[in-house]
């Protein structure tokens, strides 16, 4: 089982230093997995920065339907989960956070 890349996306950039909340999210990069590959939604906490920790991870279908959800409190270490789509289907992550929301969207090749 071959895990797809991903990036570091830093959420709370625009929140003033006193009230920072440095949650890292891990982003979806590229836009597209293939079919039976796995998403890995995860965060991380930067715990200099002394603001909220908590996160609320979703994926909805094209429908706008929740497929997936997680609600969690960042560590000082990652911490991922694990989705795997519908082989053809279109989703869209959502990480939202203190410090505001990210999306990422991706689509799942078919066979």
């Amino acid at each position: 089982m071959r895990l797809v890349f991903a990036t570091v996306v830093l959420v709370g950039i625009a929140v003033p230093a006193a009230a920072s909340a440095d949650v890292l999210v891990n982003a979806i990069v590229p836009g597209s997995v293939a079919c039976g590959q796995v998403v890995r939604p995860g965060i991380w906490y930067q715990s200099f920065s002394g603001g909220p920790r908590w996160a609320q991870m979703r994926i909805t279908d094209a429908t706008g339907a929740v497929v997936w959800h997680k609600n969690a409190t960042a560590t000082t270490s990652w911490h991922y989960w694990q989705f795997r789509g519908k082989c053809g289907a279109r989703y869209v992550l959502t990480y939202r956070t203190a410090g505001g929301t990210t999306r990422f969207r991706f689509s799942v090749r078919a066979r």
